[in-house]
């Protein structure tokens, strides 16, 4: 699967996740407000894949602030969009 492809199926999903009751938009709500830097496009993205975290950041920034990601671990798909384009 492509990666634009396995964007848009996460994507639907959290949408629908969300959606479904008003405590699944308050968790969300909560979740974006401590990541506010980032569109609601990209904090949902986010969040569908760790609601949990509270960084983001590729990994050499990691590396020169002396945080370092163990080998193997999963990357998180993280897309840019622009008034409503996956660039």
């Amino acid at each position: 699967m492509a990666r634009v492809d396995m964007l848009q199926v996460i994507y639907k999903s959290a949408v629908s996740q969300i959606s479904l009751s008003p405590k699944n938009w308050m968790n969300y709500l909560e979740f974006a407000a401590g990541i506010y830097k980032y569109s609601f496009d990209n904090s949902l993205l986010i969040y569908a894949q760790n609601p949990t975290a509270t960084m983001l950041a590729p990994l050499p920034l990691w590396n020169q602030i002396g945080r370092y990601v163990k080998k193997g671990k999963r990357v998180s798909p993280f897309a840019i969009f622009s008034w409503g384009v996956l660039c």
